[in-house]
């Protein structure tokens, strides 16, 4: 994951929709990307990328949600820094959350 962190911290560092599930441990220091999602009882002990999902003991990773290429894309987009507004406005377009559409209707940056 990009950026430098330190390993002297405490905090667990989650993003905007990532899905942790019953049960999951993540321990201190460890990143959770955008969209990552965490599966029942899992305990996480590295980094998980953004899109990424996780599971078992230690967590390893399954697969991503997304191709390398779109995750790319979605964090360009970065629906979850949108003035609610617009989120109100395109419910039909942000919930199945297709890249395509969601550039479609992305506020300029």
């Amino acid at each position: 994951m990009p950026g430098a962190y330190s390993r002297e911290c405490t905090n667990v560092h989650s993003r905007i929709g990532c899905l942790a599930s019953h049960g999951a441990t993540v321990l201190p220091c460890v990143r959770i990307g955008y969209g990552a999602i965490i599966g029942a009882d899992s305990v996480v002990t590295q980094d998980v990328p953004h899109y990424g999902i996780v599971g078992g003991s230690p967590a390893r990773l399954i697969r991503t949600r997304h191709k390398g290429e779109d995750v790319a894309r979605l964090l360009a987009v970065a629906w979850w820094d949108w003035p609610a507004g617009l989120i109100t406005e395109e419910p039909r377009t942000i919930m199945p959350g297709t890249v395509a559409g969601l550039e479609a209707v992305a506020p300029p940056r």
